[in-house]
């Protein structure tokens, strides 16, 4: 009984793997962007951080700073991407 539930939760988990259309590459690892520690602004109207992604051209990671300016309780107006 304690092989059947092994191998009933092994298949589970691995299922997700096989349903991938494509395999995971090196080069999907080199897209993924790492986000910096944000700063706030000593007033608390700005914020920034910095995105990190390596760049396969030249070689070598790219820093982007990326600022934001809000008021405390302002709703963050967000828009899918189409």
């Amino acid at each position: 009984m304690k092989k059947m539930i092994s191998l009933l939760l092994f298949l589970i988990l691995i299922s997700p793997v096989y349903s991938q259309k494509r395999a995971f590459t090196l080069d999907d690892i080199y897209r993924v962007k790492s986000v910096g520690s944000p700063l706030l602004s000593p007033d608390g109207n700005q914020i920034i951080y910095s995105v990190s992604q390596f760049d396969m051209k030249k070689g070598e990671f790219s820093n982007f700073p990326v600022y934001h300016g809000f008021k405390w309780g302002q709703q963050i107006k967000t828009e899918p991407r189409g």
